[in-house]
């Protein structure tokens, strides 16, 4: 069972050298405690060495790794061969003049999945928003759709239809967090 704030106060109260151990000098052990978590979590999740390759599948309405990847899944090590047709896009159709991105993910036992962000304007695109990273999975790439000319329905449009720009980028981008696999004391 987590700690609650009571048990970290008692703690820091208990025992001040402990209490200033925080950043800064005496901002408490808790916090010390909560960034060590966090870079915990960061590093538990992730890929290793060489990156992903996402791309356009062969059959053009999924999306392949073109190079095998190694990864971490709640410290595990995972290896994920070439894999072609490996992700198909799920969610509401977007609308014409309409973008949205695509975490493609992992979990250990090499299941391909995806998280979809919010639908933004194509100009807006860079500001598309994304819940949480599922627990057990880790972001090998970001697939990003602007659909400048008809409706765009997730895995059956072809991601190289006239009026659509797939756009690929290897990693989990900058902010956006996973599910915790050590949970935080307050």
């Amino acid at each position: 069972m987590p700690a609650t704030k009571r048990d970290v106060e008692t703690l820091n109260n208990e025992a001040p050298a402990l209490a200033r151990l925080g950043l800064g000098g005496g901002v408490g052990l808790g916090t010390l405690l909560d960034a060590l978590i966090t870079a915990v979590n960061r590093v538990s999740n992730q890929v290793v060495g060489l990156s992903a390759g996402v791309a356009i599948a062969t059959t053009a309405s999924k999306v392949k790794t073109a190079v095998a990847v190694q990864y971490l899944v709640n410290g595990v090590y995972c290896k994920l061969a070439i894999s072609d047709n490996f992700w198909t896009l799920t969610g509401p159709d977007i609308a014409i003049g309409n973008a949205r991105k695509y975490l493609l993910l992992v979990d250990a036992a090499g299941t391909a999945s995806v998280l979809a962000s919010d639908d933004r304007l194509i100009a807006a695109v860079a500001q598309c928003v994304f819940p949480p990273i599922p627990a057990g999975k880790v972001c090998l790439g970001v697939l990003q759709i602007e659909n400048a000319t008809n409706a765009f329905v997730a895995g059956t449009t072809l991601l190289s239809a006239a009026g659509v720009t797939d756009t690929y980028t290897d990693g989990q981008p900058a902010g956006v967090l996973g599910a915790p696999t050590v949970t935080p004391l307050v």
